[in-house]
């Protein structure tokens, strides 16, 4: 165990100088005082943490784990992640993505590395997709990447953000400037969308997936 004195707490707010007990990798105890006398039979280490700082793990939404970099040309790229990296940074939670580089980089590679960081006792997820169109996948299709893990029982998934419209595609239009009346009907005059029929299929995919799981 790991006793944590005179510590100041963040839990985000500030919450005063405490103490602060650790055992089982989990905090036992917060309080203004801890008092260890009691508890003579364990091994406790008392760590002075006057002038210190605790606050919780942060969370890295968007990182290249698996290496960036190459917008500058080749010289630019960088290598992949460390673990001591998200560490020093304070991070226990990351999120790791393909950038620019979606062709001598891959998704194969992001997962693995995610897979890697599970194994080195920290939280690891991953987005599909990078800046490349079509965008890469696991199994050449967007939907069958997130239905694959969540048929296979993956509790990580629980929303899909599906842009979609009667008529695949987008269309300019600036108010004030293009003509209303020449508008195509059912698609979209902002961010290009995937029509009705492919929104079907998609949701019938995803459909399945949950199903599959629940029966697991």
């Amino acid at each position: 165990m790991i006793l944590l004195k005179n510590i100041a707490v963040y839990q985000p707010a500030f919450s005063g100088i405490n103490d602060v007990l650790v055992g089982g990798e989990k905090i036992v105890a917060i309080e203004k005082s801890i008092d260890i006398s009691s508890l003579k039979n364990l091994n406790i280490t008392v760590i002075d943490g006057t002038g210190k700082r605790l606050i919780p793990g942060l969370i890295d939404g968007h990182a290249h784990i698996a290496g960036a970099g190459g917008e500058g040309g080749p010289a630019t790229r960088t290598p992949e992640m460390q673990l001591s990296h998200m560490i020093d940074g304070g991070i226990t939670s990351i999120v790791g993505c393909l950038g620019t580089d979606g062709f001598t980089r891959s998704l194969q590679s992001v997962l693995m590395k995610v897979k890697g960081l599970k194994q080195e006792g920290v939280s690891a997820f991953m987005y599909t997709g990078a800046y490349q169109v079509p965008t890469p996948t696991m199994m050449g299709d967007v939907a069958k990447d997130i239905a694959a893990q969540i048929s296979g029982g993956s509790r990580q998934v629980f929303g899909v953000m599906v842009e979609s419209h009667l008529v695949d595609g987008a269309q300019k239009f600036t108010p004030g400037k293009d003509d209303v009346t020449k508008l195509a009907y059912g698609q979209s005059i902002t961010d290009a969308c995937i029509g009705w029929d492919d929104s079907e299929g998609v949701l019938q995919v995803l459909s399945d997936a949950v199903k599959a799981r629940r029966s697991r």
